[in-house]
């Protein structure tokens, strides 16, 4: 028997997603580099816990889909071709909508980060051996403007190391890895350390 294809994987980590509750509504949306020329992403306005391959889309690396024609990818697909064509080494962009991740968006203010140290989970993502070290979130304001958006990003990567992510204000998490299944488990990781950061700070405010 045959494996599964990237497609199937990309849907099964999607499903999956939406078991956790991490893809409200039709919210959310996801991509895997098909090709040094294609990226595969998901369509727009799609319940992701019915999530199916034929709900995914090819389009270019500007954003332009290039089949089925008449379906739409979504508003956020810049995002997508703006990390991929930053990070040569990134095959793959996930971009969910959980509760801890929204809310602790809002909790810090936009343009700051959420630093993570000493966690033993830090070793899930891509390049970290150790968790006697120290990751970042940024934060970025939210805007339906996509072109406004990459301007803010592409400043952001000329300026910055490697990140592994970011949250946008009010709006959910983004992560991205060589791998669907990297991507999956920074997803995973950075669930894990945001509900960590909610729960500790619960415990410190009662404890005052």
């Amino acid at each position: 028997m045959l494996g599964k294809t990237k497609r199937e994987h990309l849907v099964e980590a999607i499903r999956f997603f939406s078991s956790k509750g991490w893809t409200p509504a039709t919210s959310s949306n996801f991509s895997f580099r098909e090709t040094a020329n294609n990226i595969v992403i998901s369509r727009s306005g799609v319940d992701k816990s019915k999530f199916a391959v034929n709900d995914l889309i090819q389009i270019d690396n500007n954003g332009a889909v290039i089949k089925p024609q008449h379906e739409k990818s979504s508003a956020e697909t810049l995002i997508h071709t703006c990390v991929y064509n930053t990070f040569p080494q990134v095959n793959c962009v996930l971009h969910t909508h959980s509760v801890n991740a929204t809310a602790m968006s809002r909790l810090y203010k936009s343009r700051e980060r959420i630093h993570f140290s000493n966690y033993e989970v830090l070793k899930a993502f891509d390049g970290i051996k150790t968790h006697e070290t120290e990751i970042s979130l940024p934060i970025f304001p939210n805007t339906q403007d996509m072109g406004e958006f990459c301007v803010w990003l592409n400043d952001y990567f000329k300026k910055e190391d490697y990140i592994h992510g970011l949250l946008i204000e009010g709006h959910g998490l983004y992560t991205w890895s060589s791998t669907i299944e990297g991507a999956k488990r920074q997803v995973e990781a950075f669930e894990f350390l945001l509900e960590c950061e909610i729960l500790e700070s619960a415990m410190l405010e009662r404890g005052k």
